[in-house]
């Protein structure tokens, strides 16, 4: 199984860096930690497969009509 996603949530729950995945969905994940960034008062970080946020995106739609992206859907 491929590595997914971004490394910030392994980094926020257990302080290591992992090797960086591959994620579809725009905007969210990096695959590097910026300088500036402080973690000191982030609690906690969640990882959503970009199967599961495509199909709340169409679940959006479907039932509640809107038109979000994939970020959004995360």
């Amino acid at each position: 199984m491929p590595i997914q996603g971004s490394i910030l949530a392994d980094f926020v729950k257990k302080r290591t860096i992992k090797k960086p995945g591959s994620w579809f969905v725009e905007g969210i994940g990096e695959d590097f930690i910026p300088a500036q960034a402080d973690f000191a008062l982030v609690k906690a970080a969640y990882s959503i497969s970009d199967e599961e946020s495509f199909q709340t995106c169409r679940t959006l739609l479907l039932r509640e009509g809107i038109l979000a992206g994939s970020s959004s859907a995360s």
